[in-house]
């Protein structure tokens, strides 16, 4: 709705007051005001039309995104993982960066003056655990940055001994979960299988891999209409089929993967 002036308003109140006052005749000097108050109504009504914005030019509110991620959350010592920063605009144009730190220790890690992406692999050669987060901000080389404009999630890697498991944190429609073991020597002279158990049923998820550094196995939970949750560990041990195996030499970190089946 357009608005009116104060000045138009104070006019038009002026005139139904002495029209009120005594319904005067009309002279030629009581036209005059009357036309004299249209011109300016009739002004500010077209002023306003013609200044008002259209719709089409009012701001519209953006959502960026802005997230970090690795390549592996448990590594093998001496081993490294990946860290990326993805942004859903270009920094290049503007005064900020995108700025990976160690969360763990303060320290910046890797920063990108342009472009949507900021990647950095990262290595330990002991055991140890570090958390990440990401920031687009002015340039800083210690947590936090200055003039902060958004901040990552954090991302936990942990790099350990022997043995170490990954895999897709869910997996939907029935799909299938790829579950990778990484061990610290080729276990193909020796006498252990690298093996993959899921510990929610107790069961070697088939099979044992016995030469190599590497195990990847393929598991799919068939699920109607809901989800569970199935918890799997590997071991660097003799062959066995249920959990644990015997002779065991080496245990990873446990893995929990979230099956849903297809809606019903």
């Amino acid at each position: 709705m357009l608005k009116l002036t104060e000045a138009c308003r104070a006019a038009l109140r002026s005139f139904f007051h002495t029209h009120r006052a005594g319904r005067r005749a009309r002279t030629g000097a009581s036209k005059g005001t009357r036309s004299f108050l249209f011109m300016i109504l009739a002004a500010t009504v077209t002023a306003q039309f013609w200044t008002a914005p259209p719709a089409s030019a009012q701001p519209r509110q953006i959502f960026n995104t802005f997230d970090l991620t690795a390549s592996a959350n448990y590594v093998l010592v001496g081993y490294s993982a990946t860290l990326t920063a993805t942004y859903s605009l270009d920094v290049g144009p503007t005064p900020y960066y995108i700025e990976i730190f160690d969360h763990t220790t303060g320290a910046l890690v890797k920063e990108c003056s342009t472009g949507k992406t900021c990647s950095k692999s990262v290595s330990y050669s002991y055991p140890t655990t570090h958390t990440y987060v990401a920031y687009v901000s002015g340039y800083g080389t210690t947590e936090p940055p200055p003039n902060v404009q958004t901040k990552s999630n954090p991302e936990t890697i942990v790099w350990q001994n022997q043995l170490v498991l990954n895999g897709p944190q869910a997996v939907f429609n029935n799909g299938t979960a790829t579950l990778t073991a990484n061990a610290s020597f080729d276990v193909g002279p020796t006498p252990y299988y690298i093996e993959i158990f899921d510990q929610t049923t107790g069961l070697l998820v088939p099979s044992a891999c016995g030469y190599g550094t590497v195990c990847a196995v393929s598991v799919q939970i068939i699920q109607s209409c809901h989800t569970v949750l199935h918890t799997f560990i590997a071991y660097l041990a003799e062959y066995g089929t249920m959990d644990p195996p015997p002779g065991i030499v080496a245990t990873s970190n446990p893995w929990t993967v979230q099956f849903t089946g297809p809606p019903c």
